[in-house]
């Protein structure tokens, strides 16, 4: 009689004794994982995970019949749980299940951060990445063999990592400071207006990915007119992070689809084409950033009740990157929390060399694979990163720095740090920091109304100069006595001119006959408001007669607005 030859390595399907035992064990601890978890009471409700569908049920009492109790466990694990001697009868059984229901739950409420879908998040001061259909907690004393863990997903007494759409595993190679100054170069490789937005881009990007992780987030909007590189710039950015964020294009997208394709994600948040040409998708954008302003801290959800009467509790932890022509933050309280980044378009001798460099960085971060490494290397730092931001943010307390405006620079400032150095912050890299930020206008916060309706002015883009705002041209008006920039400003009533004592400033017509003012103002808070009362708060700007015409001895009212005031 033969004896069957054991499997080789070459058979199909093979695997080695360690292999089986390591199978053997996980079928013996999945067997041992009970069907389902009681998450605790919200309300009169009770809130159940299912293990076997993947699925949260919210039930009353009365909802606890026999047949909802099946999707929860199946009858064989009732009769085994509640009635090992099989003594009762399967009614018997399934009654009981109720008793056994509230024994579980106990008086635990139901907590929404303990559901928790894709991203990155704090779990005991590790973090922990959930990437849809697996879950990874970084180890650094793990460091040497791997620098994370996949662990169960739905573990008793840790948060619920629910189940969503896959995004990258981690990298088992973590990115190396010199691969990091070249992410950091691909970033740099872009026609940036000031050089600190570079740095201040790849902070955002990086802080971003921890969303989740974080206590607190800053946002980026990037301020781009045409030819300036605005979709190289996106992609760049998708090319680092890859699936791991959410994108968005155009202002078609709503508030409600947002939020419920976001579905209490922290992963990045990329937001195409933030631009409004009607007053339907200003407002839509109003909502949006009223999202944006909730993520900044997003310790507190937002609840949404349902047609079936159940509320529905979404957290929004999520750091936004958005791109537009112009810039529609209005209130203070989005200039506190949104660094404005702009790029600028230039002649073709000066980008050529630019983008060149740009496009064999892409390569070498395509072909090393270092997108995937940075968001890897980004994760294991995290502990390290928040430390730091916390260090850096008492540092510019103490230097004068408002609250929000401290925690946004130290957030984007440490976040950038990491991405090229593994040690802590340095005293001269918080000076540094402190240096940028009160040498800058960003996040500049304007304290009342007049301002914000005086920068909207400036900052619109008349239909016939595509992304040319109110505002540059004035600054090339100013320099010449006419011009077709002149022309151009005097159809929307603003004329440059020159005060007697030789100062450049500009009037602008705020009356009735003026119908361009209804253009201008638009979608905007000020739509049918008298601006000349609203504009005439504003230090600095004053009433006064002008001419309108030069050649023309009459004069009619304008609001003057000094030079100084729009070149800011």
């Amino acid at each position: 009689m033969n004896t069957p030859l054991a499997p080789t390595p070459l058979t199909p399907g093979a695997r080695s004794m360690d292999e089986e035992a390591a199978a053997l064990q996980k079928e013996r601890e999945e067997a041992e994982k009970p069907p389902f978890l009681s998450l605790g009471t919200q309300g009169a409700q009770f809130v159940y995970y299912a293990r076997r569908t993947e699925q949260l049920f919210h039930w009353n009492p009365r909802e606890h019949t026999p047949v909802n109790l099946r999707f929860l466990a199946p009858v064989e694990w009732w009769q085994k749980t509640l009635d090992p001697d099989g003594k009762l009868t399967l009614r018997q059984v399934m009654d009981r299940a109720l008793d056994y229901c509230i024994a579980t739950t106990g008086n635990r409420k139901f907590n929404a951060d303990a559901i928790r879908k894709c991203g990155v998040w704090d779990e005991d001061g590790n973090a922990v990445y959930h990437a849809g259909n697996a879950v990874y907690l970084f180890c650094p004393e793990n460091e040497q063999e791997r620098p994370f863990l996949p662990v169960d997903h739905a573990r008793t007494g840790k948060p619920l990592y629910l189940p969503g759409k896959p995004l990258p595993a981690p990298s088992d190679d973590m990115l190396t400071d010199e691969e990091g100054n070249t992410v950091a170069a691909f970033i740099g490789a872009h026609s940036w207006k000031r050089g600190e937005d570079a740095f201040l881009c790849l902070g955002l990007v990086t802080q971003s990915i921890l969303s989740g992780y974080l206590r607190f987030r800053a946002h980026g909007w990037i301020n781009a007119p045409s030819g300036s590189g605005k979709t190289t710039l996106r992609e760049s950015v998708q090319l680092l992070l890859g699936d791991m964020a959410r994108y968005f294009k155009g202002l078609e997208t709503t508030d409600a689809g947002l939020r419920q394709k976001l579905e209490s994600d922290s992963c990045p948040v990329i937001f195409d084409e933030a631009d409004s040409d009607n007053a339907a998708k200003t407002a839509n954008m109003g909502r949006i950033l009223a999202l944006l302003r909730t993520a900044t801290d997003g310790d507190v959800g937002i609840t949404k009740g349902g047609a079936d009467g159940k509320s529905v509790t979404y957290l929004m932890r999520n750091a936004f990157l958005l791109f537009s022509v112009r810039s529609m933050i209005e209130k203070s309280s989005e200039q506190s929390r949104i660094f404005e980044l702009e790029l600028e378009k230039k002649e073709p001798s000066e980008t050529a060399p630019l983008f060149q460099r740009h496009n064999e960085l892409g390569a070498v971060i395509r072909s090393g694979d270092l997108g995937r490494k940075y968001v890897t290397r980004i994760i294991y730092r995290a502990p390290d990163i928040r430390r730091n931001i916390e260090a850096l943010r008492q540092y510019l307390s103490e230097q004068g720095e408002e609250g929000r405006r401290a925690e946004m620079f130290a957030t984007v400032y440490a976040s950038a740090h990491f991405v090229t150095s593994g040690r802590d912050l340095t005293p001269q890299d918080m000076q540094e920091c402190a240096d940028m930020a009160a040498g800058s206008d960003y996040a500049r916060v304007l304290d009342d109304d007049g301002e914000r309706c005086l920068e909207w002015l400036l900052g619109y883009s008349p239909p016939i100069a595509g992304s040319r705002t109110l505002r540059e041209f004035i600054k090339e008006a100013a320099s010449a006595e006419v011009s077709e920039e002149s022309a151009v400003l005097e159809r929307y009533g603003l004329y440059a001119r020159k005060t007697a004592d030789g100062d450049k400033c500009v009037y602008f017509a705020a009356t009735r006959k003026n119908r361009k003012i209804s253009e201008i103002f638009k979608g905007s808070e000020w739509e049918g408001v008298n601006v000349k009362k609203v504009l005439l708060n504003v230090k600095g700007l004053d009433e006064q007669f002008f001419r309108t015409n030069t050649k023309v001895n009459s004069k009619t009212r304008g609001i003057r607005i000094p030079f100084n005031s729009i070149i800011h």
